[in-house]
């Protein structure tokens, strides 16, 4: 897969939302705007990260009762990349907001 392969425009959307609801948690609360949207997008990922685990359980949207090695390993794959950018975020939550805060 090559870089012009991919669409960013999702990533990019998600980032102007996200931040946004930071700028709107800013205005109304002590919390800077850069913490808040990551906090925000924090919680969007881990809500993703549950419902990769809850599809893929029986009786959930993406259950099939064989599925081959090469699939769990893909799904397994993915799951740890998920995790790893919601862990990243949350860092990243908790570093900006140290620096920013008084």
């Amino acid at each position: 897969m090559e870089m012009n392969d991919i669409d960013f425009k999702a990533l990019f959307v998600g980032l102007a939302v996200c931040f946004s609801i930071g700028a709107v948690i800013d205005y109304f609360t002590v919390l800077h705007w850069l913490p808040a949207g990551f906090f925000v997008m924090f919680a969007i990922l881990f809500n993703g990260v549950f419902i990769s685990i809850e599809d893929r359980e029986p009786g959930g949207w993406d259950h099939v009762g064989n599925n081959s090695p090469m699939a769990d390993a893909q799904f397994k794959k993915m799951l740890r990349v998920q995790k790893l950018c919601t862990l990243v975020v949350l860092i990243l939550g908790f570093v900006t907001y140290a620096y920013t805060s008084n």
